[in-house]
Order: structure tokens, then sequence, then C-alpha cells
């Protein structure tokens, strides 16, 4: 995976400040899609809002956005990043583990996280496989009845990439 120098900026100035940086989500998915990444989705794991922001203004303008999720907008140069922390419902829990964090994402070929730092992707819900099976799986139901509206993203995504829905998802 050919990542941004920006992008590897901001692992290294978070690890600097003990947090692990992930790209997650999207991304990833495009990867593993042979599809070239149109952004590039990062969480931060380990660190509070408060030094998550000291660390980005160190090599940007770090501006804080949305109401209730904790996301930062960071701009150097020409380019903006979006960096999230991980969210328990509406709060946010910098020290939630990566897999639980995950498993509150939609799909299992969004479920994925490749750590910057160390190199390494986390898989937990074999989103790679179902991806390479060309089908389209919950990581966990309980997040579609917590939000309906990800059905309609499931339509999106089966018609997009001409995946098939897994029989489990459907009912």
């Amino acid at each position: 995976m050919q990542i941004p120098n920006i992008i590897q900026q901001i692992s290294e100035v978070c690890h600097q400040y003990q947090g692990t940086v992930y790209i997650v989500g999207g991304s990833i998915r495009d990867f593993f899609m042979q599809k070239e990444a149109k952004d590039w989705d990062l969480e931060v794991h380990s660190i509070s809002g408060e030094t998550l922001e000291r660390a980005l203004r160190s090599i940007g303008k770090a501006k804080r956005v949305g109401a209730s999720f904790s996301v930062f907008k960071l701009h150097i140069e020409d380019d903006e990043i979006d960096i999230a922390l991980p969210q328990n419902g509406a709060n946010e829990d910098p020290y939630m583990g990566i897999i639980p964090a995950l498993r509150r994402r939609d799909l299992t070929i969004n479920s994925m996280a490749y750590n910057i730092h160390s190199r390494t992707l986390i898989d937990p819900f074999h989103g790679e496989q179902d991806i390479q099976h060309r089908v389209l799986r919950a990581t966990d139901p309980k997040t579609f009845i917590e939000d309906p509206l990800r059905a309609f993203r499931v339509a999106q995504f089966a018609g997009r990439y001409a995946m098939k829905i897994d029989p489990d998802l459907i009912s």
C-alpha cells in the first residue's frame, strides 16, 4: 500500500504522543479492490482529543469539527485530512481497542484497519476474504438495527461494486 507522506507524518507525530494511527474503512477496501483511494480515513487510538489536537497542530492547522463526533480537520498546505477518534455511541472513546471500534462499522469490507506505524493489517471480520468472494456481509447485525439507513448503503455498494448481499444480511 502506497501511503502518502502526509499520512506518514500524521502517524509519526501521533506516535510521539503515544497515539496509534490506523487507516480504516474505504481506503483499505479500495486497496483490496485495486482502486485508487479518493480519500484517507484515519482513526487515532490511545490519546485524548485534546492531545490529538495538540499533536496535529504541531504539523498544520487543526480544527475539531462536528457536534457529536470527535473528528478533526487537518490542513497542511493544499491537503485537508479528516482524522477521527473512536466512538462508543455518541461519546468519544480514545482508549477503545481497534477490534471493538471495527465491530461498530457496517460491513466486513469496511471493517479493516491498517496500523501505519507497525505496518500491519487488522482484519478480524474477514473483509479481505469477502472482497475476494464479492459478498457484502454485516460486521455486526446490531449496527443495522441501530441505523436502518445503512441498508441503503448496502444496496449502493452492491450496485457500485457488483457484489452479492449475504442472505443473513438480507434477513
